[in-house]
């Protein structure tokens, strides 16, 4: 915690022995240059990365799932989120997922049985509130069902959260107030 700590997610990745990361985030982020601190830091260490910013406001199950297939398709040993509540609990969505056999719905619910573990989790809030980065919680909208959905359960607490005040100035500046 602290301002400029995001510096050290590569440091830290890399202490986990993760060669390839999913960063999981949004496109907004992405195009207002926010992820550009953590991406610089896992260049400098050396991590390989490749980012899924699909993550919808208010992310739905296929939302989640996009997220999966790619995932398993990279390969990636360390799964970190950036961004609000949204590519957080995608984030959780997705490292869950990418180990274990099923589907999404699968896991709904309070504390169900994971047969594997989830890949490592590291999140980056850039806003505050949510407090998802350091929650049991995954939150997903069911349209089907026009309800909102989640996946209680320990195996989705991260391993790390950097909280970096610097991450939360690149957003609007409404969105930073609050």
């Amino acid at each position: 915690m602290g301002e400029n700590c995001i510096t050290s997610l590569g440091q830290i990745v890399k202490g986990y022995q993760a060669g390839k990361v999913l960063l999981v985030t949004d496109k907004v982020l992405r195009e207002l240059n926010v992820l550009e601190p953590a991406i610089l830091s896992l260049e400098l260490a050396g991590i390989a990365y490749d980012i899924f910013d699909d993550v919808e406001p208010n992310p739905t199950i296929k939302n989640v799932e996009d997220g999966i297939m790619m995932a398993k398709k990279g390969g990636f040993d360390l799964v970190v989120g950036v961004g609000g509540g949204s590519p957080l609990d995608v984030a959780k969505g997705i490292a869950l997922m990418a180990t274990n056999p099923g589907q999404v719905n699968d896991y709904l619910g309070m504390f169900l049985p994971v047969q594997n573990k989830p890949r490592p989790i590291i999140l980056v809030p850039t806003t505050a509130g949510t407090g998802s980065e350091l929650s049991f919680a995954a939150v997903f909208s069911d349209h089907v069902a026009q309800k909102k959905t989640q996946i209680y359960n320990y195996e989705i607490v991260p391993l790390v959260a950097i909280i970096d005040p610097i991450m939360m100035m690149g957003c609007p500046s409404k969105l930073t107030a609050a």
